[in-house]
């Protein structure tokens, strides 16, 4: 059975998409310096698909292994992979490349973006199907298997917030048309 409170699983990357993400792979100076932690991440993203197709295509080929990677990709990782090797400190600069920081100790910290806008959302829709909100944060509660105050920070910190809002939108929009069918389309990442 899914649970409703963990995030999907995103799909592969794909080779139609080889351009956008060798173009955010690279970002200029003046990307870095106008919001450098989502340039980062985005480079970080696009660094990892681009990983997995040369690996994808390296699976699939048959004795000409290096000609199976697109000549593009080819270029973009001989570049990288001199520069790592050629900088003062090789493992520094591939935890850079591949945009992991030094772990710390302990569990790495858990990414709950996903939970907390379903928890949000679930409990604002069950409060306006009549429910007092304490009993949407019981219930809610309960189905996420965690503690009632943490729902109730939870609700209260992204109730008002515009992911919170599109959710339910979607929500009561499927509801309105049930029979509607809702197909995506995959878009290159930016």
């Amino acid at each position: 059975m899914h649970n409703r409170y963990q995030k999907p699983a995103e799909l592969p990357p794909s080779l139609e998409f080889l351009e956008a993400y060798l173009r955010d792979a690279q970002p200029t100076l003046s990307e870095r310096l106008a919001n450098p932690d989502a340039t980062e991440a985005q480079r970080v993203d696009a660094v990892a698909a681009l990983l997995a197709l040369a690996r994808a295509a390296l699976v699939e080929a048959g004795p000409n292994r290096l000609g199976a990677i697109p000549s593009e990709l080819r270029d973009f990782l001989q570049i990288e992979g001199l520069r790592i090797l050629t900088a003062d400190d090789p493992i520094a600069a591939l935890q850079c490349f591949l945009g992991q920081a030094r772990q710390g100790r302990g569990r790495p910290s858990a990414d709950n973006a996903f939970r907390d806008l379903m928890i949000a959302a679930d409990v604002a829709e069950l409060h306006a199907s009549g429910k007092t909100v304490t009993a949407a944060l019981n219930a809610v509660a309960a189905a996420a298997a965690l503690s009632f105050e943490a729902v109730r920070e939870i609700y209260y910190d992204r109730r008002d917030g515009l992911d919170a809002k599109a959710e339910l939108s979607w929500r009561a929009l499927r509801k309105l048309e049930p029979g509607i069918v809702v197909t995506y389309r995959r878009k290159p990442p930016r």
